[in-house]
């Protein structure tokens, strides 16, 4: 119980220092290579966190065991049939930074009634910079 309060605490941090917002003018930015994980595959951890908030958008990273996982819901939808597209994620001498785009069914898709959580996880190995959500 206590390793699962630090856990979320330090999570909270890497939270609440994220350089959000900002512009950042520090060097060319060099794309990184991910890995967009299956739900079934990120570590218990993340996954309590996911499902604690998704139903309103957010973004957390968090580094384990040797790679950082960068998370981006997009909060409760009214239907299924939607994705999530990765524009870019890239790294400069101070920052990482990510952007996502979601893509909402089309208008003659047949969709899932149910009210779905667009969530997207990417994994790459541990970088420690802070993210930027752009």
């Amino acid at each position: 119980m206590k390793k699962y309060l630090v856990f979320l605490i330090c999570l909270t941090t890497l939270l609440c220092c994220g350089c959000s917002g900002k512009k950042t003018d520090d060097g060319p930015d060099t794309p990184v290579e991910f890995t967009v994980v299956d739900f079934s595959s990120i570590p218990g951890e993340i996954q309590t966190v996911i499902e604690e908030k998704k139903a309103e958008p957010f973004q957390m990273s968090a580094n384990i065991e040797g790679y950082t996982y960068i998370v981006i819901g997009y909060g409760r939808q009214e239907t299924g049939g939607y994705s999530i597209k990765v524009d870019f994620l890239t790294q400069n001498d101070k920052c990482i930074k990510v952007q996502t785009t979601l893509i909402g069914p089309s208008k003659n898709e047949a969709v899932n009634r149910l009210e779905s959580y667009p969530v997207i996880v990417m994994k790459f190995e541990q970088i420690d910079k802070m993210v930027e959500y752009l």
